[in-house]
């Protein structure tokens, strides 16, 4: 049996910032319309309705795409966060599963180390640096908590440190906790 848990951006949190930009482009549209405004005002204005009409759109294009950004399973995780670059982890070879304490937000870093693979898009220094480590490669996945919501972020960490101690039960789990955010 197969056994995973993806993860997808959180898609209230992104209807929820559509609706709140909506609002601004109307508050915006509405201080437009009074005469009492200067041209130069009214002007920044439909500049700053034009972004949001554009950060609008960027959002409706990620609403559509049900995109995986993180894929935990027996094997190991995998980072779908970059279209370029697709980041996989072992569970050996993971060291640390952590939840740290962002500026509004927490994270969950996901530390590993394996022998680097890909050694044709690396440039001469990092070629270097990696025949002195033993062509060892540090990786540093991180979850980002400010992208969902607290009972999906919980969720996440639960599942982080459920596959990370099911498969490798020597890997390190430390937690931050932060009063000020009351998790």
């Amino acid at each position: 049996m197969r056994e995973e848990y993806l993860i997808y951006s959180d898609r209230t949190k992104q209807i929820l910032s559509f609706i709140m930009n909506l609002i601004l482009i109307g508050i915006c549209g509405c201080f437009m319309t009074m005469e009492a405004m200067s041209i130069w005002l009214k002007l920044f204005l439909g500049v700053m309705i034009v972004f949001m009409i554009i950060m609008e759109g960027k959002v409706i294009c990620r609403l559509k795409e049900k995109k995986i950004l993180y894929r935990l399973d027996q094997k190991g995780i995998t980072d779908y966060t970059d279209p370029e670059k697709t980041i996989y982890l072992d569970w050996k070879d993971v060291g640390k599963v952590e939840t740290v304490v962002n500026n509004t937000s927490l994270q969950i870093g996901i530390m590993g180390i394996k022998v680097s693979e890909d050694k044709n898009r690396m440039g001469e220094i990092l070629k270097r640096n990696l025949s002195a480590n033993g062509n060892m490669s540090f990786y540093h996945i991180v979850i980002d908590g400010f992208q969902f919501r607290k009972k999906v972020f919980r969720e996440i960490i639960h599942q982080c440190r459920y596959f990370a101690v099911k498969y490798h039960p020597s890997v390190v789990i430390t937690e931050s906790n932060d009063p000020f955010l009351k998790r």
